[in-house]
């Protein structure tokens, strides 16, 4: 009979001792040459003609190829002291729960062919990543401004971490961690001199690692052209508003623009007029006589350049009557004829004419003589007879108004 002998009942490749099935059978001593006993944990197959187990190998071809079972516990094929070998019987596992780490003979092909087995530990499926969305192939940012690249991505396992990384070449050889930079965005540092740079992303998952496409990033000096600079001096009247203008070009980024005022031509200490952001500054209409400084800050992607000062002078003018209306005149119901003149002079502005009416010599409740806004007005041809009418010219110029005196038209019958 053959004889079986069991060796070392831990058994560390069993995971399971009470979960477990398993079938006797005779090993073939003559297919462990070499050794005096078959070891516990080794994968068996059959050899088909003799119906015997031998080690499991995957490339034999006379039934060893196709894994039966395990072998449970070591197996000698020697008698009790003896030299004479033999056949020995073992108990083979055929449902169990093991550590293929510890098995004698495993190999990927096992797993399929023992279903009832339990391999640990099991194979670690590899996380698929994703890139949703790569980082902007180019992107132009000015010396002193900071910049922004994402990217986005998804992972089929585990975790997604970022870590972009920066090079002096579309390279990842030599390619340098960005310091912090651990997110999907990456802000772009500030103090890049000018010149050109790559960038991508390493996204990580579980061990693995998917490179973004690279990020070509030119950093520029910006420059401003001030194409036409505002009037060097300007004067208007209290009460006026005035326009300074300004025009500029840039070799990159967009141009903005702040309109700042001083009391003298420095830009220490000077103020952003509110709401100024254009290449026209509208002058308020609030100021007082005096002399005030403006001046545009135009910027792009962080250079700043200024204008010229604008020399405004807000003055108040002066009227003087030349010629005053005729004090009296008369005219005669049903043929009325004539007109009344009067003429004045701004020292500065624009003058206008308003004529006026009224049933006495006052101002109070006098009325506007419809479309009479020149020097001459034209004496009314529906005036009533027996009655007196008073007239008198409104000379304005900016916020300085001055009366004619009151021309007396007596209509007759």
């Amino acid at each position: 009979m053959p004889y079986t002998k069991k060796y070392d009942s831990a058994l560390p490749y069993l995971l399971d001792a009470h979960h477990q099935l398993g079938q006797p059978g005779t090993l073939d001593e003559s297919l462990w040459s070499g050794v005096t006993y078959a070891k516990a944990g080794t994968v068996l197959g059959k050899v088909t003609e003799s119906g015997k187990y031998g080690p499991y190998n995957h490339s034999a071809t006379n039934g060893l190829e196709f894994a039966i079972g395990i072998l449970k516990e070591n197996v000698t094929f020697t008698l009790d002291g003896g030299a004479a070998r033999t056949d020995g019987i073992g108990d083979i596992l055929i449902q169990c729960r093991v550590d293929k780490t510890r098995l004698t003979g495993y190999d990927s092909y096992v797993d399929a062919m023992l279903p009832l087995i339990t391999f640990e530990p099991k194979a670690n499926p590899s996380a698929v990543i994703t890139i949703l969305e790569q980082p902007a192939a180019m992107s132009t940012i000015n010396v002193g401004s900071e910049g922004n690249l994402y990217t986005e991505a998804t992972t089929t396992l585990g975790t997604l971490t970022y870590q972009w990384k920066k090079n002096s070449s579309a390279s990842t050889e030599e390619a340098l961690d960005v310091e912090g930079a651990t997110t999907s965005t990456l802000t772009i540092s500030n103090e890049l001199t000018a010149g050109t740079y790559y960038y991508y992303c390493a996204i990580t998952a579980k061990g693995v690692t998917v490179n973004t496409r690279f990020a070509k990033v030119v950093v520029v000096n910006a420059t401003i052209t001030i194409l036409e600079q505002p009037a060097a001096m300007s004067m208007i009247n209290v009460g006026s508003e005035g326009n300074l203008y300004t025009e500029a070009s840039a070799s990159f980024g967009t141009l903005t623009y702040q309109w700042k005022k001083n009391s003298s031509a420095s830009t220490e200490e000077a103020l952003d007029v509110e709401g100024a952001t254009t290449s026209t500054l509208t002058i308020s209409n609030e100021l007082t006589a005096g002399t005030y400084y403006y001046y545009c800050a135009i910027t792009a992607k962080g250079v700043t350049v200024n204008t010229r000062f604008a020399k405004v002078v807000v003055v108040n003018a002066t009227i003087t009557v030349l010629e005053q209306p005729a004090a009296e005149t008369a005219v005669s119901a049903g043929s009325i004829t004539g007109s009344l003149f009067a003429e004045a002079s701004a020292s500065f502005g624009t003058l206008t004419y308003q004529w006026k009416t009224n049933s006495s010599a006052s101002t109070d409740g006098a009325s506007d003589v419809a479309g009479a806004t020149t020097g001459t007005l034209t004496i009314p041809t529906n005036l009533t007879a027996g009655t007196t009418y008073y007239y008198y010219c409104v000379f304005t110029a900016g916020v300085t108004v001055v009366n004619s005196r009151f021309a007396k038209v007596v209509v007759g019958s």
